[in-house]
């Protein structure tokens, strides 16, 4: 997906919605990204603070019903009372070379879909009364490739991490779909042990090792984590080969249900990384955890694969909650 903060600003509303509309938490988050020097240089200094509001701000008024849903197929339909599936819609850019040009509601589409994807991206409109605003909402179809075999060798650890039930314990934290469980082979040539993991459906697991050196222990700090992304946020993700950044184009919703296990919390980036790059630490450039890369998504159409990709990633902080454990640099 081709990502610029131009594209952004033209798709967003003009105005923010009220302050008093978004959730207290999101709002203090967004101080710090503004303090911490997130935000886009001259004129796009608030375009990141205006996506963040509307996303939070829409997310809430879906939790609390104050909604309506024209959707288009019979398909998108079956979607509209969001149902189990809640945590499966998000909100962000659309791809505007696959899709169209726009920032709303997206939901993954029922496989088959006929007909082809393009002639119908369209799915229908969210308007949300109390906010005095309307979204475009779109169906998306895409498979998922994950960027690691079963063996961290493969992929890659985000942080050290420490077992909140037992502090002696220390390791690391990685992709889920990374380790098979047992004895984990690492790339220096020693061994891990799998310690837990929530995988499916949350992509992190923790790999138990001898906890780090005296003089590196004594420099460690606790990671902090971000809870709240939206599209337009700049991040870095630590591959193997180096920093590389990335922006969010969408999430999903992660206002109240941080410490679900039921479904894993996803971004979603402008691009991918590559094989073997599962597992490292998607961070803010101010340097707080925001995800663990996982893999891309590539857009799907009844005679195979299209060229429409995104990288994803599982939400940094529900992976801490799933696995108990604290992370840190």
């Amino acid at each position: 997906m081709e990502y610029s903060n131009a594209y952004l600003r033209d798709v967003l509303p003009a105005e923010s919605p009220s302050e008093l509309a978004v959730p207290e938490p999101v709002m203090q988050e967004i101080f710090t990204l503004l303090q911490d020097g997130e935000s886009f240089d001259g004129d796009d200094s608030f375009v990141l603070k205006r996506s963040v509001m509307w996303t939070y701000a829409a997310f809430e008024q879906m939790r609390l019903g104050n909604f309506e849903l024209e959707l288009g197929s019979p398909a998108t339909e079956r979607q509209g009372g969001f149902g189990k599936e809640a945590g499966r819609a998000h909100f962000g850019l659309f791809d505007p070379t696959f899709e169209k040009p726009g920032f709303g509601l997206i939901l993954d589409a029922d496989w088959p879909v006929r007909p082809p994807m393009p002639q119908r991206a369209l799915a229908g409109i969210i308007r949300f009364p109390r906010l005095g605003q309307s979204f475009p909402v779109i169906e998306r179809q895409m498979v998922t490739i994950l960027h690691a075999q079963a063996a961290p060798v493969n992929s890659h650890s985000a942080c050290w991490a420490r077992d909140n039930k037992a502090a002696s314990n220390w390791g690391f934290i990685t992709s889920g779909h990374a380790v098979a469980g047992g004895s984990v082979p690492l790339t220096n040539g020693a061994n891990g042990i799998f310690a837990r993991s929530h995988h499916p459906p949350i992509d992190a697991a923790f790999v138990a090792t001898a906890p780090p050196a005296r003089p590196e222990l004594r420099k460690l700090a606790n990671l902090a984590t971000l809870r709240f992304p939206a599209a337009g946020l700049p991040v870095e993700i630590e591959t193997p080969k180096g920093p590389q950044l990335r922006h969010v184009v969408s999430v999903f919703n992660s206002l109240g249900v941080i410490n679900t296990t039921y479904f894993g919390i996803q971004l979603f980036f402008d691009n991918s990384c590559q094989p073997g790059d599962s597992g490292s630490l998607v961070r803010t450039l101010a340097g707080d955890a925001a995800a663990l890369y996982s893999g891309e998504l590539r857009g799907a159409a009844l005679n195979g694969l299209t060229n429409q990709i995104l990288g994803i990633g599982q939400h940094f902080e529900q992976a801490l909650h799933a696995l108990n454990v604290s992370a840190y640099r």
